[in-house]
């Protein structure tokens, strides 16, 4: 269904360098771009471009694909406005806060 860590340590290896945060960054860029952090964009994939991907998947899976309205809902996404998920499309009426604050901690 997903496969995230997609990217490898393509651009480093062992012999170029000892220092496990240079091992940690990947350069492949791949993906839908629904799905993808804004990280990303700038190139710099970390262990959280994929809890940040695990999040819109969980946006996806609660609200449905938002394809009629899915600019809108990416500018939403890749926006660092407070309180900006509770505008997303197609999201139920009844969902608790804690849900928000799930999302919104992988979204960060």
């Amino acid at each position: 269904l997903i496969d995230f860590g997609s990217g490898t340590c393509d651009g480093v290896s062992v012999q170029q360098s000892d220092e496990a945060e240079d091992l940690s960054r990947h350069h492949t860029f791949a993906g839908s771009a629904f799905y993808i952090s804004p990280e990303m964009f700038q190139r710099n994939y970390t262990p959280k471009t994929d809890v940040w991907s695990a999040g819109a998947t969980l946006y996806v899976l609660v609200a449905g694909y938002p394809a009629e309205r899915l600019q809108e809902t990416f500018n939403v996404l890749q926006s660092t406005k407070k309180h900006r998920l509770r505008q997303l499309p197609n999201m139920p009426n009844n969902m608790p806060d804690s849900f928000y604050d799930m999302l919104e901690g992988a979204l960060a």
